[in-house]
């Protein structure tokens, strides 16, 4: 679900299942341990980093500001026509 929102597009080289175009379970299993892992190394760097909290605070901001002009720059999708879904779930 983190990949979809941030729009993490894997190399098809390295994740590809084939010509579906589908995301490989190695890659998802990969981003969830990332997902997983990060409350303990913001609880570690809370911790045991002088000024963590600051250091947290400017990495989400960035992180932020990024997805914002992520979905700012990216195009919108739209809606197809009614006349047009049979066409789409081809």
């Amino acid at each position: 679900m983190g990949a979809a929102l941030l729009r993490i597009r894997p190399r098809p080289d390295v994740c590809d299942v084939g010509r579906g175009g589908g995301v490989s379970s190695v890659c998802e299993t990969l981003l969830g341990v990332f997902g997983a892992v990060a409350p303990v190394v913001v609880g570690g760097m809370l911790r045991f980093v002088p000024g963590g909290f600051t250091l947290i605070a400017a990495v989400v901001c960035a992180l932020a500001t990024a997805g914002m002009v992520v979905a700012v720059f990216s195009p919108i999708r739209t809606i197809p026509a009614s006349a047009d879904w049979e066409r789409g779930e081809a």
